[in-house]
């Protein structure tokens, strides 16, 4: 074990911090909506000197960090960092990520998320692809076509989005619940794989709305009302 001191230097937990993190696997203690990090460490000085540095740089983003009481099978030390769940969230990870570099050593960080447990590389990119940035909150337990209704959507007609000569064509499948959205996102192999020229048609359809990708289907998340388009 490395004896540390109190201020970290660089290299100091060179070895002692293992190259790969967890994201969005754990359930956040506070906010079940939160994404919660895990670091795995070496010992519990480790964990405790890597909590005390990414607190002190970080304390604007995080929402609470927490050594675990527990140990993992290859007994690590497990390190639990939450932050609110937003778009940014890839840059600030990203930024956390240089900063421990730097203690660390590690030039190659790799991440598991809960549906892809093999290490992927550790890019905004892949941060996007395979991890929900977008909140579930305020979303209505039922369907509600009353409401539907009332803002003069009608369930089950087909939409067409055009600029330009991009033209996308969707079938709107009427308001639904979020256990029918959180369904649809365990069982697709990726979310927010969108095309690009996609999402924009949709962001200029729905203003001020959070836009959720699966598989097959895109949810149009608004106030307290989700969207379901095939």
């Amino acid at each position: 074990m490395v004896k540390l001191t109190e201020n970290l230097r660089i290299g100091d937990l060179k070895y002692c911090v293992s190259n790969f993190i967890s994201v969005d696997e754990y359930v956040s203690k506070i906010d079940d909506d939160n994404i919660t990090i895990a670091f795995f460490c070496n010992d519990d000085e480790v964990a405790a000197e890597l909590k005390d540095f990414v607190e002190k740089a970080f304390f604007t983003e995080i929402k609470d960090i927490e050594i675990a009481d527990t140990i993992t099978e290859d007994n690590k030390y497990i390190l639990f960092v939450e932050f609110e769940r937003k778009i940014s969230f890839p840059k600030i990870l990203l930024g956390i990520l240089k900063d421990i570099s730097f203690l660390t050593d590690e030039k190659k960080w790799c991440f598991t998320t809960l549906k892809h447990h093999h290490q992927m590389p550790c890019t905004e990119e892949n941060i996007k692809k395979y991890v929900r940035l977008t909140k579930l909150k305020n979303t209505p337990e039922k369907t509600d076509l009353k409401d539907a209704k009332e803002v003069g959507v009608k369930e089950g007609y087909e939409i067409e989005l055009q600029e330009g000569f991009d033209k996308v064509k969707f079938i709107n499948e009427g308001y639904v619940s979020k256990q029918v959205m959180e369904k649809h996102i365990r069982e697709s192999s990726s979310i927010n794989d969108i095309d690009e020229r996609v999402l924009r048609l949709l962001e200029n359809k729905f203003p001020n709305s959070s836009i959720i990708s699966t598989d097959e289907k895109v949810f149009i998340i608004k106030g307290n009302k989700i969207l379901m388009l095939g």
